[in-house]
C-alpha cells in the first residue's frame, strides 16, 4: 500500500480495506468434446499400367490406363452448438505435394512438398497464435515442431465456425496422406 493512499480508517487496526481488484481468466468457457474428423486419399495409382501395375493389380491384357480418382476430397459440415465461435485446428501428414484445407471456402494453402513421415499444423484460433508447425509425425503429434508461418500464402484465411451454426469443410490435397480437424465447442456456462 502506498503512502498517498486515501483510507478512512487505518486497515491494520480494522482488519479490512477496500481495494479494485481485476480478474482475468486465460480460458473462460466450459469446453465441450472434441469432435476430430480425418479425410485420406483413396487408391492412387499410376495412369499407364506397367507389367508390374497388371501383376500386383490384376488388369487384364488390353489395359493400358488407370484413372484415380481427383485430387479433391470433399467437403463435409461441422456443427458449432457452442455459445461463440470455434476455430478448428488442422493438421495434414505427408506424403503430399499440396495441400490446402478451410472453412466455407476461406482455405488454407501450404505452400511447401510435406514429405512421409512429416506433418503441418496449424491452430486457427488467434488466441493460440495462429502458427504453422512442421516436422517429424509420431503417430499422434509432431516431435521438434518448426515454426514456418513465414512460408504461408498471404491469402490464406483463419476462420471460426460461427457459434449455432454449420459451416462447410473444403480439403483438397494431392498425394497419399491424410488430413485431420479438430474442433471444441466453447461454452458459457456448464449445464
Amino acid at each position: 500500500m502506498a503512502s498517498d493512499d486515501d483510507l478512512l480508517y487505518d486497515s491494520i487496526k480494522m482488519g479490512w480495506a477496500k481495494y479494485g481488484v481485476t480478474l482475468l481468466a486465460d480460458q473462460p468457457y466450459w469446453l465441450g468434446e472434441t469432435v476430430r474428423k480425418a479425410w485420406s486419399q483413396g487408391d492412387l495409382r499410376d495412369y499407364f499400367v506397367t507389367e508390374e501395375d497388371r501383376v500386383a493389380y490384376g488388369y487384364a491384357d488390353d489395359v493400358i490406363h488407370y484413372l484415380s480418382s481427383g485430387g479433391t476430397l470433399g467437403s463435409t459440415a461441422v456443427s458449432n452448438d457452442g455459445d461463440v465461435p470455434a476455430y478448428p485446428i488442422w493438421t495434414a501428414v505427408g506424403p503430399m505435394t499440396a495441400v490446402s484445407f478451410g472453412v466455407g471456402g476461406s482455405d488454407i494453402v501450404v505452400p511447401f512438398d510435406i514429405p512421409e513421415g512429416y506433418a503441418v499444423q496449424i491452430d486457427t484460433d488467434p488466441i493460440n497464435g495462429q502458427v504453422l508447425w512442421y516436422g517429424l509425425w509420431d503417430g499422434s503429434k509432431i516431435t521438434d515442431p518448426v515454426d514456418r508461418t513465414a512460408e504461408l500464402d498471404p491469402a490464406s484465411k483463419f476462420v471460426a465456425i460461427p457459434r449455432g451454426q454449420d459451416r462447410g469443410l473444403s480439403i483438397a490435397m494431392t498425394g497419399t496422406g491424410a488430413v485431420m480437424a479438430e474442433v471444441r465447442n466453447k461454452y458459457r456456462r456448464a449445464w
